[in-house]
């Protein structure tokens, strides 16, 4: 227990004070009457503060101000500083105004330093017993009365996007630790900012808390005569009212709070733009293409109007269709700086009732807001009615990815960000890592979308890493290799239009907006923010989350099949992967598609494409019963079905690959090639070659799906039980792992099966050690009978006859050796 000789400020002459010493502020008006003594030459000036400036600040003859969460962290350094070593008690006491002062280290002002500080205290054997009495105290009857009050009272705001919560209570007498209350009050509503306003008798205590870097607390607290640091702070209100206290309080906010978004955080960028020159029919063309309702006119990058498709129809149904749409364009509409924030942004569409609202700077168009944009901006700002107190926030995602990418990885992609905010461009982590994020599947195949130049950008990167980029200037995509660990496609934000059904898109520079809508389904739109300053933001136009959660593939237009019919076939493949399930409008879109012959008209080449990542799949059987559900199997040919005896097939395909993963042999199968074999079983010979026609399948593959196919059901009805291995392995030997796996496939007799498991997982991969370099060592001059000396033992090696280089040497010299002698 401290006994300490505190008098009162009215039992100080000041006139006979010569040293001034201000702990834990230097603001003039914190220090009440002690002020008079700062303007006094004769009076020396010691100042020891925690607290960032502010404008009431005063000089001092001694100044220790250091940045910490709290003060007691300072004079622990500076007693350290001078061999000062403080007993237990006065530890445990010091350790307390740290704990009390950083929230028990929880408050963002919280430093490296008051961590240190607190260890040292311990050390010196500070009782934490002690402290943690004290701070997590009970809370008496007037205090939990008054807790009640707060919590009555307390009312939420949302102002520039931030979720304040203000209330008040009343009390006639003085209230011990309401700075406690307070705290006990934030822990169960979790608001970013809270004000509690407290008469206590004839004065107002003002209590704030801050969580986030748009509210400075100390500058709401100097307005009422007190102070702080940006987190936390205080006042003392005389001759004012509570209500009066709360009416200026509510007044001062959106002065002081930053605004969360300006126009330039909401806007879609870039936006499609035509000329003053360009016709009305022309316009009218452009917007029916890309589904536009608005489009801006420019001239060299300057903004000069706006014309709408009510504008341009009524103009190409009037005849006016070869006129230019700088006649008729509105020129007259409002606009904002990049800067501008969001309520003004809101007065201009929602009350102006502005479809697309420009954003200009010096006359440039920068971007644009449309009604969507700023609903999405009040969406992620503001607080959910339930529950209580917890508010709505852009989700995060970088501990996801500190959590699940390689550490040298996740350095390149903040590298990446940072050479995106270097050349003013922004970048996003894009497409099916995003979503197998999300999903928890192992993914590193990664997609880098770039607001700018993504090529210039590749290049940027590449000359950083000392990799060259891989560039395809037409399509705006680059690829960075980094050998065998991974690699990055960069691309450029663009957007697609299909000039018509099922033909390959068109493509130009766009915006991530436009990027992500030309995608196939929601959960493919989810996109990361790289740039530092938003490093691990979601974003998420299109309701990607929401459909991972109820697990439902869902288109995001309903031409998206009539564009690109081969998406009927990933969003077969996406329903099998992941269990989803397909939407009701998406499954009948998907069916009206088919049913008017869309997928018809895709080529034979993409579909083999889409067919073989079908049969790559985990499960292709699940796929191939979709794909026969809704007819498309016919699509490929008028026969290809799964009859019985196919399916049959096809299970027994998926055992027989999965035995041969389990060997853990190096050579890895191409499972789309078995799965083929095993598909196109029941077609004759003249309908496989019609199915090999239609899907443009040449080379290799096409040999093994005929002539391979056929040469091998001979062997197999040649296999027979009594066949010794070197007869099975003459037998086999010609064929490739996926015909062999394909033979295991059709094979029913368990003896046969064994034969071709043991050829498989055992003869198939034995050599002689012994080369012709070591024939020659052994004094047999070079020969056509080298071949033959080989083949004798491999056999040998096939049967069990020999074992290692040593039975090898041995053979030759008594079958070859011997013999060569005895001719000699």
């Amino acid at each position: 227990l401290y006994m300490l000789n505190v008098k009162r400020m009215k039992d100080v002459q000041l006139e006979e004070v010569r040293r001034l010493i201000v702990v834990d502020t230097r603001q003039r008006s914190r220090i009440g009457g002690f002020s008079q003594l700062l303007d006094r030459p004769e009076v020396e000036v010691h100042i020891y503060d925690h607290h960032p400036p502010s404008g009431d600040d005063f000089s001092g003859d001694l100044e220790v101000v250091e940045q910490r969460g709290a003060n007691t962290t300072i004079m622990t350094r500076l007693l350290r500083q001078r061999g000062l070593e403080p007993s237990p008690e006065e530890a445990t006491v010091m350790l307390l105004g740290i704990y009390e002062d950083t929230g028990s280290f929880t408050f963002p002002s919280t430093t490296p330093q008051d961590l240190e500080a607190a260890s040292y205290l311990l050390a010196l054997g500070a009782d934490l017993k002690v402290v943690t009495e004290i701070m997590s105290r009970e809370m008496t009857s007037e205090q939990v009365m008054f807790l009640n009050q707060m919590l009555e009272n307390a009312e939420r705001y949302n102002i520039h996007g931030l979720d304040i919560l203000v209330t008040v209570a009343s009390s006639e007498e003085y209230l011990q630790d309401a700075a406690f209350l307070v705290h006990k009050l934030r822990a169960m509503e979790m608001p970013d900012g809270l004000f509690a306003l407290l008469r206590m008798g004839d004065r107002i205590l003002l209590v704030a808390r801050s969580k986030v870097d748009e509210l400075d607390v100390s500058k709401v607290a100097m307005e009422f005569g007190g102070g702080g640091h940006p987190t936390a702070a205080s006042a003392t209100i005389k001759d004012m009212t509570l209500h009066e206290a709360k009416d200026k309080l509510l007044g001062l906010l959106p002065r002081i709070i930053k605004p969360k978004l300006v126009a330039k955080d909401m806007m879609t960028t870039p936006l499609k733009t035509i000329s003053p020159v360009t016709t009305i029919k022309e316009a009218h063309q452009i917007m029916q293409r890309y589904g536009l309702g608005i489009l801006p006119v420019t001239a060299d990058g300057k903004f000069l109007g706006l014309v709408t498709w009510e504008d341009v129809e009524k103009g190409v149904l009037h005849g006016l269709g070869s006129r230019a749409v700088g006649d008729f364009m509105r020129r007259d509409v409002p606009k904002v700086n990049p800067d501008a924030p969001l309520f003004e942004v809101y007065e201009h569409i929602v009350s102006g009732n502005q479809r697309l609202l420009p954003v200009v700077r010096d006359g440039k168009l920068l971007g644009g807001i449309t009604k969507s944009d700023l609903l999405r901006a009040l969406y992620t700002m503001t607080p959910p009615l339930e529950p209580r107190g917890s508010g709505s926030k852009r989700r995060n995602v970088k501990a996801l990815l500190e959590e699940r990418l390689p550490g040298e990885l996740l350095e390149l992609l903040r590298e990446m960000g940072k050479t995106a905010d270097e050349m003013e461009m922004k970048a996003y982590l894009v497409g099916g890592f995003v979503r197998d994020l999300f999903l928890g599947r192992e993914n590193l195949d990664l997609d880098v979308v770039i607001e700018g130049d993504g090529i210039s950008f590749a290049e940027a990167m590449g000359e950083k890493l000392g990799v060259t980029p891989k560039v395809h200037k037409p399509m705006g995509t680059a690829i960075l290799s980094f050998g065998d660990r991974f690699r990055i496609d960069v691309a450029t934000a663009r957007l697609e239009y299909y000039p018509q059904p099922a033909s390959p898109p068109r493509v130009e520079r766009s915006s991530l907006k436009m990027d992500l809508y030309r995608r196939d389904f929601t959960i493919n739109t989810l996109a990361i923010d790289l740039n530092p300053s938003s490093f691990g933001e979601l974003i998420d136009f299109f309701g990607g989350q929401r459909d991972l959660k109820e697990k439902v593939i869902r288109v995001l237009h309903g031409l998206s099949f009539v564009e690109d019919p081969s998406r009927i076939f990933r969003a077969l493949r996406f329903e099998s992967r992941f269990g989803f399930k397909l939407g009701r409008q998406t499954e009948s879109l998907m069916k009206a598609a088919i049913s008017s012959g869309f997928v018809d008209r895709l080529s034979g080449h993409r579909l083999f494409l889409e067919l073989r990542l079908i049969l790559k799949e985990e499960d292709p059987l699940k796929v191939l019963i979709r794909m026969e559900d809704f007819g498309l199997l016919k699509v490929f040919h008028p026969k290809l079905s799964l009859a019985p005896r196919i399916r049959k097939l096809l299970s027994r395909t998926a055992e027989v690959l999965n035995w041969y993963r389990l060997l853990f042999l190096p050579e890895e199968v191409d499972q789309s090639t078995v799965y083929l074999l095993s598909l196109t079983e029941e077609l004759g010979e003249a309908e496989r070659a019609e199915l090999l026609e239609r899907l443009r399948i040449q080379g290799t593959l096409r040999k093994r799906l005929t002539d391979e196919r056929r040469e091998a059901q001979k062997a197999l009805w040649r296999l027979r039980p009594q066949m010794d291995r070197w007869a099975v392995f003459e037998l086999l030997e010609p064929f490739c792992l996926e015909i062999l796996l394909y033979l295991m496939v059709l094979c029913e007799g368990k003896e046969r099966q064994r034969l071709l498991a043991d050829f498989i997982s055992r003869s198939r991969h034995l050599r002689p050690e012994l080369k012709g370099r070591d024939l020659q060592a052994l004094g047999i001059p070079p020969g056509p009978h080298y071949q033959q000396i080989l083949r004798r033992l491999l056999q040998a090696r096939v049967r069990g006859e020999v074992e290692g280089r040593e039975g090898e040497i041995e053979l030759v010299k008594r079958e070859f050796m011997a013999k060569m002698a005895g001719k000699e």
